[in-house]
């Protein structure tokens, strides 16, 4: 979604909108790697491979902590939750179910069509198909 401007411009430029995890400092790191400039509903470019900031924000958050190393959730049980999995599928939102079906098959088929260790440029990061499922494990 990243690659593709799929993510939208989250409700009154609001990030802390997305999730009721979400740390002030996660959202004033969004809203100052994303802007104010796409108007809410509309979707933020985050495939462009010159400014970077906002997919990059975006990723860091999605591993937790922002791109200063702040944590990026608070106040959740870490007995049954991880933060990033709250927003994640939150992160996503103004889609329906079927649009959403449909990126994952067009990403599915990407990945899985890709030669073993293929990485794809995602922000200014070099990442593999599976970096949502294999980080955490590697932390």
């Amino acid at each position: 979604m990243l690659r593709n401007d799929k993510i939208l411009q989250p409700a009154n430029q609001d990030w802390k909108t997305t999730d009721r995890y979400m740390t002030d400092a996660a959202a004033a790191a969004l809203k100052t790697a994303c802007g104010t400039d796409v108007p809410a509903g509309q979707p933020l470019r985050t495939s462009s491979s010159t400014d970077t900031a906002c997919a990059d924000e975006i990723l860091a958050i999605l591993d937790d902590k922002t791109r200063a190393g702040e944590p990026a959730f608070a106040g959740y049980d870490a007995r049954r939750l991880i933060g990033s999995y709250s927003w994640g599928h939150r992160a996503v939102g103004g889609y329906t179910a079927a649009q959403l079906a449909e990126f994952a098959t067009a990403a599915k088929k990407e990945n899985l069509g890709a030669a073993k260790g293929t990485t794809q440029t995602v922000g200014s990061q070099q990442v593999d198909g599976y970096i949502r499922c294999t980080r955490r494990s590697r932390t």
